[in-house]
C-alpha cells in the first residue's frame, strides 16, 4: 500500500506522537515544590512546575477537616493557598488570639522557590489584612531534596 520510504515516515510520525504525549503528561504530575502551611492545622501542598496542586496532604486531624471540604488537585497554588487561608479564618484557626502562621516553600530550584515563597507571603498577608487580622506570618524558603522523594511517588 505504501512504499518503504512512506512506511518509514508514517511509522516515525506515529512514534513521535506517542512519545511526545506521555512527556507532556508527566511534566505536570512531578512535584517541583512543596508548600507547607503550619497553623495547627498543618497542610502540605505538593505542586508541579506549572504551580498546580498535585496533592494536598493533611498533616494532622484538624487539617483533614479543613481539606475535606476542598478539591484542590489541579488548582493553581495561589488559589489553593487563598482557599486554605480563607477556610482557616472561617473555622477560627486564625483569629486575633491564634494568629501565627508558618509558610515554608521547599524546592530544588532556589530562584523558583524563593519567588513562590515571596509571592505566597504577600498574598497571605493581603488576605489577613483584608480580614483585619494582625497575624505573625513567618515565611521561609528551603532548598532541599525532599521534593525528589515526593516526585518519585508519581513516577
Amino acid at each position: 500500500m505504501y512504499s518503504s520510504l512512506e512506511s518509514k515516515y508514517i511509522s516515525n510520525k506515529s512514534f513521535d506522537l506517542e512519545f511526545a504525549s506521555p512527556l507532556d503528561i508527566n511534566v505536570s504530575i512531578f512535584s517541583a515544590s512543596i508548600v507547607s502551611l503550619e497553623v495547627n492545622p498543618s497542610i502540605e501542598l505538593q505542586i508541579n512546575k506549572k504551580e498546580e496542586v498535585i496533592e494536598a496532604v493533611p498533616l494532622n486531624a484538624d487539617a483533614e477537616q479543613i481539606l475535606a471540604e476542598m478539591k484542590l488537585k489541579g488548582t493553581d497554588v495561589h488559589t489553593a493557598t487563598n482557599a486554605i487561608i480563607g477556610s482557616l479564618l472561617k473555622h477560627g484557626y486564625i483569629d486575633e488570639l491564634a494568629n501565627s502562621i508558618l509558610l515554608s516553600v521547599e524546592d530544588k530550584d532556589s530562584v523558583r522557590g524563593e519567588a513562590l515563597q515571596k509571592t505566597l507571603s504577600s498574598e497571605i498577608n493581603a488576605i489577613l489584612d483584608g480580614a483585619s487580622i494582625n497575624a505573625a506570618l513567618l515565611s521561609l524558603f528551603v532548598e532541599g531534596d525532599k521534593v525528589d522523594a515526593v516526585s518519585q511517588q508519581y513516577e
